[in-house]
């Protein structure tokens, strides 16, 4: 906290002479450094201090906004009325002050009594995370067409599953139809429909009545892990945050292929004509289409969850 002069005032130096001129107050000439430090201590006449505190202003998380003022520490003399006011960034929206206001006005005004914090805090309507407790595992979602999805593949190990080569699970796990179907997703989350997967990639500019047509895959896909075609990257533009991977299949009887070059999902949905086979989507490195495909349920795939709402 500090002390200031609540009259107009304009200091000089003349030789080794300080002089403090205060228009409105008794007039102090100093000779001293001393003297003039007294007085300005409160102990000469003719001025009233006053306190003055300090504003300090964060924002949270760091990309999703700014503050006018802008964040760091403001001083300002006690009794000051400041207006405020948060700005978002991006996809994110303002919700709420927290610290000497809790007003979800993204503008407000305070008055300085004491030292204050305020921190804007911003959210992501379309980006969100999941906590998984069966395994303390944490996964991005993301809301494309109004619907949530987990925006990486499934990794709990339970029933047929299984990771690439057996020890590398970085793309997550890899599951049979009746696992994936039946235990993979998070409690509150569920395999997609074949419906869902086809409007996920219809929103993503697919094509045909589930958009196994178009260019969805180029926009769903992450941007690193993919292959290279023929001198071009196969990585994608991820537009949606969906960052689809490469996350390879296993075969029924057992092996692994394509690793870094395709990825595979499940569906819900069982293949009518055939009992023993189910829908499937399918990415690749050097397509830019999200194919839709049935296959025995043997087989192990990735699995992306939606929100069970």
């Amino acid at each position: 906290m500090k002390k200031t002069i609540l009259c107009t005032a304009a200091a000089a130096a003349a030789a080794a002479i300080t002089v403090i001129a205060i228009a409105g107050c008794n007039d102090y000439v100093g000779g001293s450094t001393e003297n003039l430090n007294r007085f300005l201590d409160g102990f000469g006449g003719g001025y009233t201090p006053v306190n003055q505190y300090t504003l300090t202003l964060n924002v949270w998380p760091a990309d999703g906004g700014s503050t006018d003022p802008s964040a760091g520490g403001h001083q300002y003399d006690e009794g000051t009325s400041v207006s405020i006011s948060a700005t978002k960034f991006g996809d994110y929206e303002f919700d709420r002050w927290t610290g000497a206001s809790h007003s979800t006005n993204p503008e407000i005004t305070i008055t300085m009594n004491s030292n204050m914090t305020l921190t804007a805090i911003f959210k992501n309507e379309r980006v969100s995370t999941l906590f998984d407790d069966r395994n303390n595992k944490e996964y991005r979602t993301v809301k494309i067409n109004n619907q949530w999805w987990m925006a990486e593949n499934v990794d709990y190990a339970i029933g047929n599953s299984w990771c690439y080569m057996e020890n590398n699970c970085r793309y997550g796990r890899l599951y049979d139809w009746n696992t994936a179907n039946n235990g993979a997703c998070p409690s509150g989350w569920r395999l997609p429909t074949r419906r869902e997967w086809g409007d996920l990639a219809i929103a993503a500019d697919g094509t045909g009545d589930y958009g196994d047509g178009g260019t969805a895959a180029k926009k769903l896909k992450s941007g690193s892990g993919w292959d290279v075609s023929n001198g071009k990257s196969g990585n994608g533009t991820d537009d949606f945050g969906f960052s689809a991977l490469p996350g390879s299949y296993r075969y029924s009887v057992g092996g692994f292929s394509d690793v870094s070059s395709v990825g595979f999902w499940w569906t819900s949905a069982t293949d009518g004509g055939n009992g023993g086979n189910a829908y499937y989507r399918h990415i690749s490195y050097d397509k830019d289409n999200v194919f839709e495909g049935s296959g025995d349920k043997g087989f192990g795939f990735s699995v992306r969850c939606v929100l069970d709402n």
